[in-house]
């Protein structure tokens, strides 16, 4: 029986440390924003973000990384992603889990009259 258990904590501890996104640069857009960032460390660090409003031909860089929950120190309740990429730029902080079909980020804790947002971004 320990070894069955040790089997399956063995497999969750796998996923959870190699779900990050492959290094590499990576560029998502709508008609809206275009994302640009690269990841390094076998995906714990992000970089090089830029953030292109198409409207208003504004960039704004930010710096980053893979941020993941306590697991030890949360509810057993707690049912929601066990990390998430985050960065902050001058204007507004972000965050977005790791992308499938799209990647939503979400634009939170904002400045200079900037409002909470999603956005759905798809890979180029």
């Amino acid at each position: 029986m320990k070894i069955v258990i040790s089997f399956f904590l063995l497999i969750f501890i796998s996923q959870s440390a190699f779900s990050q996104m492959k290094d590499g640069k990576y560029e998502f857009s709508n008609e809206e924003i275009t994302l640009n960032f690269t990841t390094s460390e076998e995906g714990s660090n992000i970089y090089h973000i830029s953030l292109i409003n198409h409207k208003t031909n504004k960039t704004i860089t930010g710096e980053g990384e893979w941020y993941t929950v306590n697991e030890n120190g949360s509810d057993a309740s707690y049912d929601a992603p066990t990390g998430w990429y985050q960065f902050q730029t001058s204007e507004c902080n972000y965050s977005f889990d790791i992308p499938k079909n799209n990647l939503i980020l979400s634009q939170y804790e904002c400045q200079n009259g900037l409002t909470e947002k999603e956005f759905v971004l798809y890979q180029k």
